[in-house]
């Protein structure tokens, strides 16, 4: 399979919002999810998105948020979302993703690259430690509605 990784633009908005759905399993608020979008986009110093694309069409999305944190005394690059088209998974395209993201964090001075996955995405699970990264922490999450 033939694909680029660029960085992502406003034109990109309605496969990204499809890729994330696809990630949750629902349908996002699409006028909420547009306008976070477009605010990440206009706003490089703290967001990097990157869109895996073909010759066709947008097949993966992966997005950086870098902070300060007084826990590491330091800059860190938070990995928010990566996901790939399920019909394009196992060609490397997650792989191409996560290899273009690292440098990114390390060029705006982060020290680490972390990420939160949902406790049933084992495959990406297996992902992530295959590319070094440790299981250390535990994440929780509670609903405020």
């Amino acid at each position: 399979m033939v694909f680029t990784i660029e960085k992502a633009k406003f034109k990109d908005f309605p496969s990204v919002y499809e890729l994330i759905c696809t990630l949750e399993e629902c349908r996002l608020d699409k006028k909420r999810f547009e306008e976070i979008y477009r605010s990440m986009l206009q706003n490089p110093d703290r967001y990097a998105l990157l869109v895996a694309r073909t010759e066709k069409e947008v097949i993966g999305f992966a997005d950086l948020r870098f902070e300060d944190l007084l826990h590491h005394a330091a800059k860190v690059a938070e990995l928010l979302e990566l996901v790939i088209n399920p019909q394009c998974r196992s060609e490397g395209v997650g792989q191409a993703l996560f290899d273009k993201a690292c440098p990114i964090a390390k060029e705006r001075g982060c020290v680490q690259i972390e990420c939160s996955s949902n406790q049933r995405r084992t495959r990406a699970h297996a992902f992530y430690l295959r590319n070094g990264m440790k299981n250390d922490h535990y994440g929780f999450s509670l609903p405020l509605d």
